[in-house]
Parts: C-alpha cells; sequence; structure tokens
C-alpha cells in the first residue's frame, strides 16, 4: 500500500468480524403477499394449489397454502414492514 500511496499517510484499520443476517419472515411474506391482493392470492392459488415465495436474499422460501391464504385475509397482517 505504501508503493501506491507513498504521499499519503498509510493506516491499517482493526479487523471486523462479517456476520450474516436475513431479516425476512412467514409474517414479512404474508405481508407482501397482502399486498397482492386477495383476488390476485386467489387467482394464483387457482393454477398453482399453493403459493411459494422465496427470499431473494437468503433463499428462504415460505409456501401458503388455500387455508393459509384465508388466515392472512380474514386477519391481515400489521401494515408495517420492519
Amino acid at each position: 500500500l505504501h508503493r501506491l500511496y507513498h504521499e499519503e499517510e498509510v493506516r491499517l484499520f482493526d479487523t471486523n468480524p462479517v456476520t450474516f443476517h436475513c431479516n425476512c419472515s412467514r409474517e414479512r411474506t404474508g405481508q407482501a403477499l397482502y399486498g397482492l391482493g386477495e383476488q390476485e392470492a386467489r387467482a394464483l392459488l387457482e393454477q398453482q394449489h399453493s403459493i411459494d415465495m422465496d427470499c431473494q436474499f437468503c433463499n428462504t422460501r415460505y409456501q401458503f397454502s388455500a387455508a393459509d391464504v384465508d388466515e392472512l385475509f380474514r386477519n391481515p397482517p400489521a401494515t408495517r414492514l420492519h
């Protein structure tokens, strides 16, 4: 580094451990599904018999059955996302 930046004061910072954390959850995924609307969710169920949603960050798959969709629209989730 000193050869590349000889005109600057070069210093190295302390290392920090790298950790992986995804804040996805079934609840948050349900909120996204709720955002599609009941009519669209039911149309997906007619085509596929279940709705599979994947987190694009950690690849966790969440599956919603017809009973899950019924419950979701009977008891809507909180409107805020974390």
